[in-house]
């Protein structure tokens, strides 16, 4: 490959640290809360907001993920594009050489006979 590596950029690293470090936040917060002196209406709700919180940080994460794909999905469309057109090109080249030397020998064949 020419300066490309597909899966080995630094945001894929980072989104499995980010991803590890919130699910960690998480269960931190989910321990203190269990053991904080509170009533149980009060730890009920915190826990709710909190799983709350958390829901919606794994549904900005799906989202960001899911577009991510969606791009490389794109990039190597266009890529395998590309690269059946370069193909096609090269034998449709190839078919016009070949026809042309054809033509070349039939008419030395002509012009020899």
């Amino acid at each position: 490959m020419h300066g490309t590596e597909y899966g080995s950029t630094t945001s894929d690293h980072n989104g499995g640290f980010v991803t590890g470090l919130l699910c960690g936040a998480a269960v931190g917060a989910a321990i203190g809360l269990l053991l904080a002196p509170r009533s149980g209406a009060d730890m009920r709700r915190t826990l709710a907001d909190s799983a709350e919180r958390l829901r919606e940080k794994g549904r900005e994460t799906y989202d960001a993920a899911n577009e991510a794909l969606g791009r490389v999905v794109d990039q190597s469309r266009r890529a395998a594009e590309a690269g059946r057109t370069r193909v096609e090109d090269a034998v449709n080249e190839g078919r016009a050489v070949f026809v042309e030397q054809m033509n070349s020998a039939r008419s030395q064949d002509v012009d020899g006979v």
